[in-house]
């Protein structure tokens, strides 16, 4: 719910209060579309990973106002690459793009996974390495996986014209997924039918 600062007496919320915005409407919903695909090949020692997804196929319309405002169509596009070194060192590269109205992004990145194989015999991975946001900022990051686990830590720097807003710092960013396990249910494919049947 958006609260807005005719709304507040001093630092209490007062829902009574007039926000003194002229709405058409205080909610909207609708139905968003979306497709995407993938495919892998596998060629000796090398693995690649294509995907594209499209969004908002439908333009759906979003406003607050009477007024025909549409989330614009989105394509998204990626290309990853793993190169096995050794037994234990991938190297991986990666480029994402996304398209939106007049808009774009651009992000490539290259890291090593190293496999240290050491606690409790399940697999545990380091990773770290250097992406880059085109035309925007320089990424650090570093990461690990174990079990279910990832874990990383990206460091960004602002080297656009944002800078001069952000004084050239970047943003740290922590990042954790855990998959979960969904057992499968076995179908069985012979079944004895019982005698009083």
């Amino acid at each position: 719910k958006l609260k807005f600062t005719s709304q507040f007496i001093g630092e209490q919320y007062s829902a009574s209060n007039s926000n003194n915005e002229d709405f058409a409407r205080t909610s909207f919903s609708y139905l968003d579309i979306n497709v995407g695909a993938s495919g892998y090949k596998k060629i000796k020692r090398t693995q690649l990973l294509a995907g594209i997804a499209l969004q908002h196929i439908n333009k759906p319309k979003q406003s607050f106002y009477a007024i025909n405002n549409v989330l614009s169509y989105k394509s998204i596009f990626t290309l990853q690459a793993t190169q096995t070194l050794s037994n234990s060192v991938q190297l991986l590269a990666n480029h994402y793009s996304a398209f939106q109205g007049k808009y774009n992004e651009q992000i490539t990145s290259v890291r090593l996974l190293k496999n240290l194989r050491v606690l409790q015999g399940a697999p545990f991975n380091i990773m770290g390495g250097v992406m880059y946001r085109w035309k925007d900022a320089p990424i650090l990051a570093f990461g690990v996986d174990y079990r279910r686990v990832h874990a990383e830590v990206s460091y960004d720097v602002n080297t656009s014209s944002l800078k001069q807003a952000t004084g050239g710092r970047g943003a740290t960013e922590i990042f954790v997924s855990y998959i979960i396990n969904i057992q499968k249910i076995k179908i069985p494919t012979r079944t004895t039918c019982p005698v009083f049947l």
